[in-house]
């Protein structure tokens, strides 16, 4: 009996860790938003800041150990918020790229924070974000089509998806 409520622990553990661990989501668990995802410009931004806003521009705590806030060396994060939230802003300062330090930003806004959400703070998401940010009035899908017109990228798709070459995370 021992041994299968041990066996039922560690199944119920690594189904915690799979959803925590899944690149690309954000979920709402327990009064808690789990937001993750990839920093990328061209190439995966290693220990770049993550801060994160919501809707109405204030910046929301996490639950994090020391330097757990930092994208990891593929440029990958998990932050968790200590509070739901459905439209959130992730805002992702420094690190490196290629050895070489980056100077300034990058931005991604993500709504409807919920499981399969990829959130992807790449240079075309910053441009996105700061449409948005500058046409407070429109929608987030109309702020995408914009941006997306603006850099005379092809309509339709996610925006990151041009970063599945370039991480074998990805592959």
């Amino acid at each position: 009996m021992r041994r299968l409520r041990d066996a039922g622990l560690v199944a119920v553990v690594a189904c915690g860790l799979v959803v925590l661990g899944g690149a690309g989501t954000a979920s709402a668990r327990r009064g808690r938003t789990f937001v993750a995802g990839y920093v990328g410009a061209g190439a995966p931004v290693r220990g770049a800041r993550l801060r994160v806003y919501g809707a109405d521009g204030r910046r929301l705590t996490t639950r994090a150990r020391r330097g757990a806030t930092r994208s990891d060396r593929a440029g990958f994060f998990v932050l968790a918020l200590t509070r739901p939230a459905r439209l959130v802003r992730v805002v992702a300062t420094g690190g490196t790229v290629r050895g070489r330090w980056v100077r300034g930003s990058l931005q991604a806004i993500v709504a409807h924070a919920g499981a399969g959400r990829d959130v992807f703070v790449t240079p075309v998401s910053t441009v996105i974000a700061a449409y948005k940010a500058r046409h407070r009035r429109t929608s987030l899908a109309a702020a995408t089509r914009k941006g997306r017109r603006l850099l005379g990228l092809a309509p339709g798709g996610a925006a990151g998806r041009a970063l599945l070459g370039i991480t074998p995370a990805f592959d």
